[in-house]
């Protein structure tokens, strides 16, 4: 049950991180970003699904501490990005990827998503009592 719940997190996610472009893909996230730092950050579910089950379930597992990780860091990392942007900072070497239209396809977001649930599956095979 709890991997059903990680896959429908995840795919809430795919779907609301869109863009066809890197330059798309920003300028979604920004739209989101400005209407608030919580609200672009609880937008994350599938981070607060892995705290959930970390801390209320009690999901002691290295794979689940480590995608909870990668998620904050990818989160934070956005956040700074974004908030940079909105006080027109320079970006340094990422705004030359930005700003490039590199495409973005869905298969690159689909593996990482897919990895993200790879990672959760060996997190519940690798718990006690899951």
């Amino acid at each position: 049950m709890l991997f059903i719940c990680m896959v429908l997190v995840e795919a809430f996610e795919f779907f609301w991180q869109k863009g066809e472009s890197i330059r798309e893909y920003m300028q979604n996230l920004f739209n989101i970003y400005q209407k608030g730092v919580i609200y672009f950050a609880s937008l994350h579910a599938s981070f607060i699904f892995i705290l959930f089950c970390i801390f209320g379930l009690n999901l002691t597992s290295f794979y689940a501490y480590l995608i909870a990780s990668i998620k904050f860091f990818d989160i934070a990392f956005k956040i700074h990005l974004l908030n940079r942007i909105d006080k027109g900072l320079p970006l340094g070497g990422y705004e030359e990827i930005i700003t490039q239209d590199a495409k973005l396809s869905n298969m690159s977001k689909l593996i990482s998503s897919s990895t993200y649930l790879f990672l959760f599956y060996l997190a519940l095979q690798d718990s006690v009592g899951f």
